[in-house]
């Protein structure tokens, strides 16, 4: 009797090692990120000279490029990952690819693709191959690691080092959270309301008119208090257009009373769609058992914002003070040094001016002639970098194609001013920038830096320019 029931017992034992866990990318959206069972964390990482691992919306993948890394970790021992790869990691697969233990194959063996690692280990780092000679686009391409799922058997014994205290994606659940409407017109059936795609989106324009409400987004009772901890802070994702920041806060309470706004770091700027991190808040004088966070929203009949919470995360620690990138025309990054501050993910809400030569102009559009923008790539001699939906000199209008034809052309060094962002793998100068001068390249100047700050001149057929003392090549690059 006592032989079968420990024969049992290990039967059971090796049923739950064996136990699998599929993690959906799409679920998550980023490149970096713990699931919401704290069992296990995605990290990717860049090679020096490779582009940045992205997220691809319309692919739902997670993409990781040549010399670049993927570390799996979990809570405790994996004994396998199979990863689902998705059709432009079939492209760019490659049989290069190491891992640091365990073993890893790649095999394409009658036109199925396998992708495993098994093992016996909390950590798994992955290094992508140089080149893509498994894959369908053929050996001499750059490989990629692009997979839409990963299903892994272990790891589920404990939660990773640095899982959040709380963390919540709005696409995929809503948990617990609750919309209590204070205010809402008649001809409103909702102020807030969840999508799989944006999160919790909230708006009170209707049938082509603003409407004034108040709704209040409010998440279930948290209890930061038994994780005894002396600080704690949050960050959570956001878009918005339209409206502005007066008619949207953030509010914490701790006994379900009494409730206080708390600052927010990073709004976006209202031009575009693009999801901002809010920065670090503190909230380690709201530490209690009965912690409440509450996403407010208010609107007038003459102005009506759309707010979008996509993911929120409460993780114990202080919050790091912020680091700001703010600059000047006459120290404006190079297109270099915008990728880098784009990849270290500093205070990219901010206003930068950015330097660098006009690569290619896109074709006059029936979109531009809509929005009266235009859309062009600008580098310096080492990296490109696309400026989307730009107006003119003094924030002007472009009107027309002729316009824009007569402000810029390929060749030409301009400064652009906006903010940054990394859509999908590009690193792009947001909708709503603007050029700040133009310095064209057979030399005629319509910038509006005044001459005192900014000169041309040719030094054995090469155009300079010369801002406070420092050089600059059409390239963007400063001189010798």
């Amino acid at each position: 009797m006592k032989k079968f029931f420990f024969s049992a017992v290990a039967a059971l034992m090796a049923l739950n090692a064996s136990a699998a866990t599929t993690i959906t990318v799409a679920d998550y959206a980023a490149t970096n990120f713990i699931t919401t069972d704290n069992h296990f964390s995605i990290a990717t990482e860049k090679a020096a000279s490779s582009n940045a691992p992205a997220y691809n919306e319309t692919s739902k993948d997670l993409r990781i490029y040549a010399g670049g890394t993927l570390t799996i970790t979990a809570g405790s021992p994996m004994q396998s990952i199979s990863f689902e790869i998705s059709a432009k990691g079939k492209a760019r697969l490659s049989a290069d690819n190491t891992v640091d233990c365990g073993t890893l194959v790649c095999d394409t063996t009658g036109g199925v693709v396998k992708v495993e690692w098994t093992g016996d280990s909390k950590k798994v780092v992955l290094t992508v191959g140089e080149k893509a000679n498994l894959g369908t686009d053929g050996a001499g391409n750059s490989a990629q690691f692009d997979f839409t799922a990963l299903t892994i058997k272990g790891g589920t014994e404990g939660t990773v080092e640095g899982a959040p205290l709380y963390a919540i994606n709005f696409t995929t659940d809503s948990l617990g959270w609750t919309i209590d409407n204070k205010i809402m017109h008649d001809s409103l059936s909702y102020v807030w309301k969840r999508d799989t795609k944006y999160g919790y989106k909230a708006s009170a324009f209707y049938n082509g008119a603003n409407y004034a409400t108040e709704s209040w987004l409010i998440s279930p009772i948290i209890d930061l208090k038994t994780a005894n901890i002396e600080h704690a802070k949050m960050q959570f994702t956001h878009a918005r257009r339209f409206g502005d920041l007066s008619q949207l806060s953030v509010q914490v309470t701790k006994d379900g009373t009494t409730w206080d706004t708390i600052t927010v770091p990073n709004w976006p700027d209202g031009t575009s769609w693009t999801f901002f991190e809010s920065g670090e808040i503190d909230l380690t004088n709201y530490i209690s058992d009965k912690t409440q966070i509450a996403f407010v929203y208010t609107s007038s009949n003459s102005a009506a914002a759309t707010w979008e919470i996509k993911t929120i995360e409460i993780m114990e620690g202080l919050v790091e003070e912020a680091v700001h990138i703010a600059n000047t025309p006459e120290t404006a990054y190079t297109v270099t040094e915008a990728k880098a501050l784009i990849e270290a993910g500093k205070s990219l809400h901010e206003t930068v001016y950015v330097v660098g030569k006009i690569d290619s102009i896109s074709a006059w559009t029936e979109k531009q002639d809509k929005y009266k923008n235009i859309n062009f790539y600008i580098s310096d001699d080492k990296n490109q970098m696309y400026v989307y939906g730009c107006f003119g000199l003094n924030k002007d209008s472009i009107r027309s194609e002729a316009e824009m034809n007569e402000l810029i052309k390929p060749g030409d060094v301009v400064i652009i001013c906006g903010t940054m962002s990394l859509y999908n793998s590009t690193y792009e100068m947001n909708q709503g920038s603007y050029i700040y001068s133009v310095t064209q390249a057979e030399g005629i100047d319509n910038a509006t830096i005044e001459s005192e700050k900014a000169e041309k001149f040719f030094r054995n057929g090469v155009l300079y320019i010369r801002r406070n003392g420092v050089e600059y090549t059409v390239m963007g690059a400063k001189a010798e």
